[in-house]
C-alpha cells in the first residue's frame, strides 16, 4: 500500500499494482481521509462543504475500475475534486466576512450555501442561496451553480430579477479559488442596489 498526502489536507491510501493492469483484475483496498484538522501548526476543521466533497470523491474512488485506470488519472481526479472543494470553501469564507452564512448538504451530489441580506432602513430581509451540483468522471470535475433570492419579509422586491442579477454576476460554475470572491461581491452589489431602490410601497 502507498500513502499520498495532498496539500496537508488529504491522505490517499491505495495499492499501485492494482491499477492499469491490462486485465480484468479486482479492485484493491482504497481510502481517502481528511487530515487537515490535525495539521500543525494550523489545524483546519472539516467544514460542511469540505465534507461534502470528501464524501463525493471517496464514493467515486470506490467505484472506479482500478485495472482500467492509471495512477496518474487517480491522483488527478483527487486533485481536481479537492480544488473544487477549496474553491467553494473560499466562496463561503468571503461571504462569512459580512453575512451570516450556512452550508448544507442536499444529496450525494448537491449542496447549498445560503446567506441573508438585512436592510434595516426598509425593514427587509432577503435570503440568497447558491445551489451547487457536482459530478466526477473520466473528464474530471464538473460543477453547476444556481443562484436564487427569496424575500423573507419587507419591501416586495422582485425575486426573479434578484435571481437573474445573481446568475449574471456569478455565472453557472464554481470558479478557480482565486476568483471565488464573486459570491460575496454579488451579494454586496445586490444589497447596494436594493438600498438604492429603497421603499417600493408594497410589502410582504
Amino acid at each position: 500500500m502507498v500513502t499520498v498526502t495532498h496539500i496537508n489536507d488529504l491522505e490517499l491510501y491505495f495499492q499501485p499494482s492494482a491499477f492499469a493492469t491490462g486485465a480484468d483484475t479486482p479492485n484493491a483496498s482504497i481510502s481517502l481521509t481528511y487530515v487537515g484538522d490535525s495539521a500543525a501548526p494550523h489545524p483546519r476543521p472539516l467544514t460542511t462543504s469540505k465534507r461534502f466533497f470528501l464524501q463525493l470523491i471517496r464514493a467515486h474512488l470506490h467505484c472506479i475500475p482500478q485495472s482500467q485506470t492509471r495512477v496518474a488519472e487517480l491522483l488527478s481526479l483527487v486533485k481536481a475534486g479537492w480544488a473544487a472543494a477549496l474553491a467553494v470553501a473560499e466562496g463561503v469564507r468571503w461571504l462569512d466576512h459580512t453575512y451570516i452564512t450556512e452550508e448544507y448538504i442536499l444529496s450525494d451530489e448537491r449542496m447549498a450555501i445560503s446567506t441573508n441580506i438585512v436592510l434595516p432602513a426598509v425593514q427587509t430581509k432577503v435570503k440568497i442561496t447558491f445551489e451547487i451540483g457536482v459530478s466526477l468522471g473520466a473528464s474530471g470535475v464538473e460543477t453547476e451553480v444556481g443562484a436564487r433570492a427569496e424575500l423573507v419579509y419587507g419591501e416586495k422586491y422582485s425575486q426573479e430579477k434578484m435571481g437573474a442579477f445573481l446568475h449574471d454576476f456569478c455565472g453557472t460554475q464554481v470558479k478557480d479559488q482565486k476568483d471565488m470572491t464573486v459570491w460575496a461581491e454579488a451579494v454586496h452589489d445586490l444589497a447596494a442596489r436594493l438600498k438604492q431602490t429603497g421603499v417600493k410601497g408594497e410589502r410582504v
